[in-house]
């Protein structure tokens, strides 16, 4: 068997590109007569309350807020605020991101403030949460970042911007910006150029999705769910069948479900209790527990994008035993599938602790 090798180094790189939930999906298989998906919902929304007001990692905190953003409720913009005040830029990053994504005028006073936030990063997101809301008076300073920023990290988030930016006048800007030196940075820009249409960008994915490296690959499989290419599907559902390390399977299922062909529900399903064999073949190029946290959590976002109701008690048992890491990608799941299905209980006088 070939190995596709997860780089230990660059695991949170793919982890934070392919980010929680930029695409659509499939809808909903109709819950059992009578069964209401109530009390999982307000179960997952408790959860990830619970984890961005009072984990000790910052990386949860940001993922709650991405998880949050995948099936907002009348409250949920409260909590995101209330991320913006966090000390890890990450996490701020993360609550512009979903407040552009919400599109709630009555945060841009907030986000206002975020322009003068000490990272740049930050400011980028804060930049583009107002571009959406109807004010593009500093979107120019996104490409000044993209282009000229010395900080490769500012670079590559100013390059997802623009890949969430859709905007067909940034083509001259992304087509310097594809020259630059760093992968990660082209990887964003291929994407925002497949947006826009671009079909030789579009080919560079898939090249990216057969790669021999396995961060890249996962890259370009993500990509391809989240452009929507349904020319790709042939593609993603060869990768399925064939004998290919579970990551890429589980990308796979989650790009097919987002461009409206679930498959492979069994196969998230079992992965979302992964466990390492005692004796593999693999030569581990990382720890096994991290590849754990990852494979679980894949599991949790490909099984969001299929859809059905009945996998929500295998999601609420990963949510509530779990590593948080692993817990908040199955939260955010329950609050997907409970959306496709019209699910979206009340949440009248929740409160900030």
């Amino acid at each position: 068997m070939r190995v596709v090798r997860i780089q230990a180094r660059r695991v949170a790189l793919v982890i934070a590109a392919a980010g929680f939930w930029l695409a659509g999906g499939t809808g909903c298989t109709t819950p059992q007569a009578g069964m209401s998906l109530a009390p999982a919902v307000q179960e997952a929304r408790g959860y990830l309350r619970q984890q961005l007001l009072s984990s000790e990692n910052p990386v949860v905190r940001a993922e709650a807020v991405e998880g949050m953003q995948a099936a907002p409720w009348p409250q949920a913009n409260r909590y995101i605020e209330h991320a913006l005040s966090d000390p890890y830029r990450g996490v701020r990053f993360a609550a512009c991101m979903a407040l552009a994504h919400l599109r709630d005028p009555q945060t841009k006073t907030l986000l206002q403030a975020q322009l003068r936030d000490e990272n740049p990063s930050v400011r980028a997101a804060a930049i583009f949460a107002m571009h959406r809301m109807g004010d593009a008076s500093q979107t120019r300073q996104l490409a000044q970042m993209l282009l000229y920023s010395t900080d490769q990290e500012v670079r590559r988030n100013a390059a997802l911007i623009f890949a969430e930016l859709g905007d067909a006048k940034a083509m001259p800007v992304l087509r310097r910006a594809v020259r630059d030196n760093d992968i990660a940075v082209r990887w964003h820009v291929y994407e925002a150029m497949a947006r826009l249409g671009d079909k030789e960008a579009a080919e560079r994915l898939i090249l990216f999705a057969h790669s021999t490296y396995g961060d890249e690959r996962l890259i370009g499989i993500l990509a391809l769910g989240r452009i929507g290419d349904r020319q790709a599907a042939a593609c993603l559902q060869d990768m399925i069948r064939r004998d290919n390390p579970l990551e890429v399977k589980l990308a796979a299922t989650r790009s097919l479900g987002q461009i409206g062909m679930p498959l492979n529900q069994e196969t998230a399903l079992k992965a979302l209790a992964w466990v390492p064999e005692k004796k593999s073949k693999e030569i581990p190029a990382e720890p096994q527990e991290i590849r754990q946290v990852r494979i679980r959590s894949m599991a949790a976002l490909a099984l969001a994008e299929v859809g059905k109701p009945d996998v929500l008690p295998d999601l609420l048992a990963s949510m509530r035993q779990d590593d948080p890491r692993v817990g908040v990608a199955a939260a955010a799941a329950v609050l997907r599938i409970a959306a496709r299905c019209g699910e979206s209980p009340d949440s009248a006088g929740e409160a900030l602790p």
